[in-house]
């Protein structure tokens, strides 16, 4: 099995947000940067409208590979 494969899947995010990157305060669309206490923070997407740093943020999430992209619309 081959990096890649190995980083697909779910996991429970646990941590603080570090910042808010972006923010859609229409529809809680958010990008932030999550401190989960490892080397660096971690980029989470997602329906977060509450959102700001120094939160508690308790997240399912789907971990794709570094390049995977999504195909244009």
């Amino acid at each position: 099995m081959d990096e890649a494969n190995e980083l697909r899947g779910s996991l429970q995010l646990i941590g603080t947000v570090k910042s808010v990157i972006f923010q859609n305060e229409e529809n809680g669309y958010t990008v932030l940067r999550l401190d989960v206490g490892g080397d660096e923070p971690v980029t989470v997407v997602g329906c977060l409208p509450f959102a700001a740093p120094g939160a508690g943020v308790r997240r399912s999430a789907t971990v794709l590979p570094p390049d995977s992209r999504r195909p244009a619309r």
